[in-house]
């Protein structure tokens, strides 16, 4: 994807890679679920969390109960609100198969939704490698954000990346970052 997105006044480490590293905006939101259900809506092995998880690329991590929730609850992150209602969707259908005392489950709707801290990184590149690393019709790109689990956002050059189009990073894992950016510069020196 192209975008004319400014980068944002973010703070960043540095990892020991060499992968700068930020906070940028998500989304979140709450999913309530009885006691009895928690272990039948994450799976064996934590199979049917993960497979939310990897068709969402959503996280999804129970919580202790709280004053708002009252009983256990997954806190289920995303970045961008369609994936968290997938997300949310796919987790209701579970509860509502769930075997004892379904009380069935609702879909938070979006109003319910917060907004959430995400990891992010950037890559600035010189204009003569970025054909190279975006690839023919995006396809490195789209390669590249499909093996790692990160979606990375084209950039065109601007004032703060030294008039230099760039990559954004974006993803809820700080691993998926890291390989999608050296994925990024192993397509460079091809």
């Amino acid at each position: 994807m192209v975008g004319t997105q400014q980068p944002q006044q973010i703070a960043y480490t540095m990892t020991a890679q060499g992968v700068p590293l930020g906070m940028t905006g998500g989304w979140q939101a709450r999913f309530v679920v009885d006691d009895e259900h928690v272990g039948f809506i994450i799976g064996r092995k934590g199979g049917n969390v993960k497979r939310i998880r990897d068709q969402t690329k959503c996280q999804i991590l129970i919580q202790e109960p709280d004053k708002k929730s009252g009983g256990k609850w997954f806190l289920v992150r995303g970045l961008f609100k369609k994936n968290l209602a997938e997300a949310l969707a796919e987790l209701a259908m579970l509860g509502n198969r769930a075997p004892v005392k379904n009380r069935g489950y609702d879909v938070p709707c979006e109003e319910e939704y917060e907004p959430a801290l995400v990891k992010c990184s950037f890559l600035i590149v010189h204009p003569d490698h970025m054909g190279i690393m975006v690839g023919k019709r995006g396809a490195n790109v789209t390669r590249l954000s499909r093996e790692h689990g990160a979606f990375i956002y084209i950039q065109e050059a601007c004032a703060a990346s030294g008039w230099m189009p760039w990559f954004h990073i974006k993803g809820l894992y700080e691993r998926n970052i890291m390989e999608a950016y050296i994925g990024l510069i192993n397509e460079a020196l091809r």
